[in-house]
């Protein structure tokens, strides 16, 4: 579990988790700098068989999105964009545009 909050991840020890697979769930990332730390030492201090990280949006409030967005859209990625587009939030939203993307590409080819 990352908490940032309560753990510096600086001088976390990760040598347990050599040739491993590792599951990260965020649970509170504060400070982005030393989350991307972490996950740099990860993939090349030592060696994972895969890393996959786990992280909460709830606190996205769709409440501020307006209804229009929803209103003339095509296909879920196009309203997932223009969602994405809308959110009042400091965040690189391409990024978040191409996570996402990436995210429902993986569900959709697990699930044919």
């Amino acid at each position: 579990m990352y908490n940032d909050t309560e753990t510096n991840y600086d001088n976390f020890n990760i040598d347990h988790l050599h040739n491993k697979f590792v599951k990260l769930i965020v649970v509170n990332k504060k400070n982005n700098e030393m989350f991307d730390r972490l996950c740099d030492r990860l993939y090349n201090k030592i060696t994972v068989h895969e890393l996959k990280i786990l992280e909460d949006y709830s606190d996205l409030n769709a409440n501020l999105v307006s209804d229009d967005v929803v209103e003339g859209t095509e296909d879920t990625m196009t309203l997932v964009n223009n969602y994405v587009d809308q959110l009042p939030v400091d965040l690189d939203k391409d990024k978040l545009k191409n996570m996402i993307k990436e995210t429902f590409l993986e569900a959709q080819d697990d699930s044919i």
